[in-house]
């Protein structure tokens, strides 16, 4: 009844069906089938830590990984940047952009350590900016699920969502709508 007329239209949103055979005598079955595009979509991540926070990056706009001494990192006009491979790297500053404390990145240099660790992302237009890490926790396959509730996706700088195999939630990072910061 009600039930199964939910199920099935959520069904058809994700291109699915519901199949129901009923056999007089012997039963009924209820089949669902759903295109596995849209129940897993996986993606190489970087794991990463900023703050007290643990969060994904899709590995599709990172260009690379680097660790950069402190004092190879410079500010221009409240920018911070460095010099890699005779490229200026501007810094996004993650931190501030999630409102995870501290005000700038000179703060954090200051900050134990002698080097600091930058996921160099790359857009579409070979334009390249960085993000500063406090810790780089590996690469890892990732199943992206997709926010359901309105408010969630309304949400800037994420994408979606993970759960790590310990059961954490993870939110992962829109490397595309950081970019245009």
């Amino acid at each position: 009844g009600v039930g199964m007329d939910v199920v099935m239209t959520n069904l058809k949103k994700w291109n699915g069906e519901v199949i129901i055979n009923n056999s007089p005598g012997q039963g009924l079955s209820v089949g669902l089938r759903l295109p596995i595009t849209n129940t897993l979509l996986t993606k190489e991540a970087i794991m990463l830590r900023v703050g007290e926070s643990i969060f994904c990056l899709p590995l599709e706009y990172v260009s690379e990984i680097v660790t950069v001494p402190n004092d190879s990192i410079h500010h221009h006009k409240d920018q911070a940047v460095f010099r890699h491979r005779d490229m200026v790297i501007s810094v996004i500053n993650i931190r501030e952009l999630l409102g995870l404390g501290f005000s700038d990145y000179s703060e954090r240099l200051e900050a134990k350590g002698d080097s600091r660790a930058f996921i160099i992302l790359q857009d579409k237009n070979e334009s390249r900016q960085s993000i500063m890490a406090d810790e780089i926790l590996g690469q890892q396959k990732i199943v992206i699920k997709e926010f359901e509730l309105e408010t969630f996706r309304k949400l800037p700088y994420f994408s979606g969502l993970t759960l790590l195999g310990d059961g954490r939630v993870v939110l992962i990072l829109d490397s595309e709508k950081i970019l245009t910061v």
